[in-house]
């Protein structure tokens, strides 16, 4: 038997080695940061760490650990680089092709697309951020893509390709099967989400300074923000509410802006003002920025390409791959004065993704009871669902909350989501079609209200 002091030692000199190894790699990954904070001063923003398999879990826990040292973080990570290469060499991926990558660093970026700013211990509280992130999102994808290939696959690597050759994101991925039509009308849109928060004041300062929302309306305890008039999201205090973490509920809200432009514009606001963010991502058919609310809540900050390049084709080619931040940060004409005064007019709620206990039950009723057209499915993952064709005005998933019940009424969690009908006689058919599969909608109140499986409460309102 090795003695414990010598074996420590050992472990200590390889997890050294290791440890520098990737902060090599790390380095790499430190040009995209750069991109976004574009010569705007010397000071690393918090970090961006996201990890995207249910296989890197472990991993990602390790890094959201405020107390975990950077060479433990670092040897955790490079094990988890290392498996994935070895995993494709066991399935002929060749080290020097050019799916395999030939060193290091290219077999990390196809496993943990992540940078890690050492420094920013001394701009953010880093156990606060890491608890409230660590309670958020065990099996959280948000985005910058990590162990894109190989979540939940078969071994078929042909499986885990997109059509571009990219690996493909645990929310998407294998979402091929063929779209099912939507027998809602195309002018169907999501209206604003009601959340509940600990403390209204604390909210309505994040998404004013932060997210670049306005108060609308503020009565006591319940405040309503938007763009331009226009109500987007309303927050109902509950003082003190807990985590709503191991719960179905919301997994994020995502506001879509107008133009790309607008996009860089916030990204550069966020460097520039240290907004803390989860990721960013290229899905094909948009480009999206991720970040979370004090309470946990998540949202998404994006905008669509132009329908013409993904329309008909969401199911095959809709993905994640690490955004470029340089093509982004070129909408403007220098990102550190770039002028932010909040969203644009003309943001809207684009969609909603919600947290549920099983796919084929919300399937079942946002397809089937309410209409919405099946875009893409991830087994028993995940599914997008959409009206006229959009991309998905619906996402809904199980990583975190597979089986779970409902948020109990003391947890800041989702009150309700709104989908907006173009006319009363379309609103008529969907109630319909409700009763009909069994669901029967609480019209006690102004708008019906109806629960899916998960008890996730959506208002169905008329335009």
């Amino acid at each position: 038997m090795r003695p414990a002091g010598r074996h420590s030692e050992c472990a200590g000199h390889k997890g050294a080695a290791r440890a520098a190894r990737l902060l090599r790699v790390l380095e790499c990954r430190g040009e995209v940061l750069e991109a976004a904070m574009h010569a705007i001063d010397h000071t690393p923003p918090p970090p961006i760490i996201t990890l995207r398999s249910r296989r890197t879990n472990r991993v990602r826990r390790a890094l959201l650990q405020s107390d975990t040292r950077d060479a433990q973080v670092a040897e955790r990570v490079l094990h988890a680089a290392e498996h994935r290469r070895d995993r494709l060499h066991r399935l002929g991926v060749s080290r020097h092709s050019s799916n395999g990558g030939g060193r290091l660093d290219e077999v990390a970026g196809s496993v943990v697309e992540v940078v890690v700013c050492l420094a920013s211990r001394h701009s953010i509280d880093r156990g606060t951020h890491a608890r409230t992130m660590g309670e958020r999102r065990t099996a959280r994808h948000r985005v910058l893509c990590a162990d894109r290939v190989g979540a939940g696959c078969t071994d078929d690597p042909r499986s885990r390709l997109s059509p571009m050759g990219a690996p493909q994101d645990p929310e998407e991925l294998e979402a091929t099967a063929p779209a099912i039509g939507s027998e809602l009308p195309a002018g169907t849109t999501l209206g604003a989400v009601h959340l509940t928060v600990a403390d209204l004041s604390r909210s309505l300062a994040y998404y004013e300074e932060a997210v670049g929302l306005r108060v609308v309306e503020r009565d006591d305890g319940r405040a309503a923000l938007g763009t331009g008039g226009t109500e987007l999201l309303v927050l109902v205090e509950q003082r003190d509410a807990r985590s709503a973490a191991g719960f179905t509920g919301l997994y994020h809200f995502a506001l879509l802006v107008p133009q790309r432009r607008e996009l860089a514009s916030w990204l550069a606001h966020a460097a520039r003002d240290r907004v803390p963010l989860v990721g960013l991502a290229d899905h094909f058919v948009s480009e999206a920025l991720y970040l979370s609310d004090p309470d946990g809540h998540g949202i998404e900050i994006y905008w669509d390409r132009p329908r013409e390049v993904w329309e008909g084709q969401v199911a095959a080619r809709m993905t994640t791959l690490a955004l470029d931040v340089d093509s982004l940060m070129g909408e403007l004409d220098d990102p550190s004065s770039a002028p932010f005064e909040g969203l644009p007019g003309g943001t809207v709620m684009g969609h909603v993704h919600l947290k549920v206990a099983a796919i084929a039950e919300t399937v079942a009723f946002y397809r089937d009871a309410l209409g919405f057209g099946l875009m893409a499915q991830l087994g028993r993952q995940a599914a997008f669902l959409g009206a006229g064709g959009y991309h998905h005005h619906i996402g809904a998933n199980t990583w975190e909350s597979a089986d779970a019940p409902p948020p109990p009424p003391d947890t800041a969690a989702l009150r309700h989501a709104t989908i907006v009908l173009p006319s009363a006689a379309e609103r008529d058919n969907v109630l319909f079609r409700l009763v009909r599969a069994g669901h029967t909608p609480d019209e006690s109140a102004e708008n019906p209200v109806v629960r899916d499986p998960a008890g996730n409460a959506l208002v169905l309102a008329v335009a």
